[in-house]
C-alpha cells in the first residue's frame, strides 16, 4: 500500500507536505551547511548536489516517502516514512543545522505520527535511534513515543558498515 500524499498547515505559516523530485533545490539549500552523514541511504545528509537530491527524492516513493516541514520555501525539517509489509512503519527525521533546537522535529513528528496512524492506515510506527543521540531521544519523548528496547547490532555505521546498537521507540 502506498503512502497517501500529505499537505497540511500544522501551525501558523508552517506546512508539512510530501516531498517530490521537483523539490530537489529545497534539499540542496537545506543540506548546504550539513557536515554529518545520513544514517539511511547512499548519500550523506549533506551537502547534496542537485543530481543527488533529485535521485534521492525519486527513490523515495511508494512505501518510502519523504516529507518536509516548510515555512514558505525554507525546509525546517525532513521526515521519512518507511512502510513495512502490513500496517507498521519506521519514521525518521532530520533538521538542517540552522533550524535545530527550535522544536520543529517534535512538531512535525507529532503531526506525522498522528496522520500516519489515521489517514496513513498504520497501527504502529517506530523510531530507531542511536544510543548516543540524546537530542533525538528527547524529540521522541516530546512527540509521545515510548522507549521499547535496545537492539544489539541492529543498525549499520554508514561509513564502515559496522553494526551498532539502536534504541527502539514506538507509538502507540
Amino acid at each position: 500500500m502506498t503512502v497517501p500524499p500529505l499537505d497540511a498547515e500544522i501551525a501558523p505559516g508552517l506546512r508539512l507536505r510530501t516531498l517530490t523530485p521537483d523539490d530537489a533545490s529545497l534539499l540542496v539549500e537545506a543540506t548546504a551547511t550539513e557536515t554529518g552523514r545520513a544514517v539511511w541511504g547512499p548519500y550523506p545528509a549533506g551537502p547534496y548536489t542537485p543530481a543527488q537530491a533529485r535521485e534521492a527524492l525519486h527513490a523515495w516513493s511508494g512505501d518510502q516517502t519523504s516529507f518536509a516541514l516548510v515555512d514558505g520555501s525554507v525546509l525546517l525539517a525532513a521526515f521519512g516514512l518507511m512502510r513495512e509489509p502490513g500496517d507498521t512503519a519506521e519514521l525518521a527525521y532530520w533538521v538542517p543545522p540552522p533550524h535545530r533546537r527550535h522544536g520543529y522535529a517534535t512538531l512535525g513528528l507529532r503531526f506525522l505520527t498522528s496522520w500516519s496512524l489515521s489517514a496513513g492506515g498504520l497501527r504502529r510506527v517506530w523510531l530507531e535511534i542511536d544510543p548516543a543521540n540524546t537530542a533525538s531521544q528527547s524529540v521522541a519523548g516530546g512527540a509521545g513515543f515510548r522507549y521499547e528496547n535496545r537492539i544489539r547490532d541492529h543498525c549499520r555505521n554508514p561509513d564502515s558498515g559496522a553494526p551498532h546498537d539502536c534504541l527502539i521507540y514506538s507509538k502507540p
